[in-house]
């Protein structure tokens, strides 16, 4: 384990941190229509370990979440049905719904996917082992005209990653984000390397 800032906490680094029980989880699911959803957590707990010195965030609430969403006996559909989990609070409910959308509008051929870009950074200066860091922007357009994006992120050579969603009626009201985000990046030190559909390319994993 690895103490953190004096804040009392401790867990393993990267791999080691995985149980035997965390294991069990890249099996099927109970109920095998929910792999997709605990794919993500898989991929969200793998990047807080991987990001440890980074993110300092302790990975164990996933942990459950990625156990509650992989015992369920029940299709995991919507935040009700997320909420309805065993250790499942707002938080991790509201995200399992994004992700949920996201993969439902992304998969419908009805939807336009526009995989905007992929951005890489190297590491952080004033971070002791750092390491350098990827960020990925893409989005769809529903035929009403409601766009979602998605913002994934995560560390080269390192396991997994994080991704965050947005909600917007239309493209002029995203695209204000997505100025914001880009240029927030760019200023942190980011440069464009591709067009969005190399799936994790330059070293870093997939991220779907």
């Amino acid at each position: 384990g690895r103490s953190r800032g004096g804040r009392g906490r401790a867990w393993g680094l990267q791999g080691a941190a995985v149980t035997a029980n965390d294991r069990t989880c890249t099996t099927p699911c109970k109920c095998p229509e929910n792999d997709a959803l605990r794919d993500r957590y898989r991929a969200y707990y793998d990047y807080l370990c991987a990001a440890h010195d980074e993110s300092r965030q302790d990975p164990r609430g996933f942990t459950r979440v990625l156990k509650a969403v992989y015992y369920a006996e029940v299709v995991i559909a919507d935040r009700a049905d997320a909420m309805a989990l065993h250790g499942v609070g707002p938080q991790h409910a509201d995200r399992m719904a994004k992700a949920l959308r996201w993969l439902a509008f992304s998969r419908d051929g009805l939807n336009q996917l526009t995989r905007v870009g992929r951005w890489e950074a190297p590491p952080k200066p004033d971070v002791a082992n750092a390491l350098p860091r990827w960020w990925r922007l893409e989005w769809v357009e529903r035929p009403c005209g409601r766009v979602m994006s998605r913002r994934a992120y995560g560390i080269m050579g390192g396991a997994g990653f994080m991704e965050d969603f947005t909600e917007a009626l239309n493209w002029s009201e995203l695209e204000k984000d997505v100025r914001k985000w880009t240029r927030a990046k760019e200023r942190d030190g980011y440069a464009r390397t591709a067009d969005g559909g190399d799936g994790g390319g330059g070293g870093a994993p997939p991220a779907p």
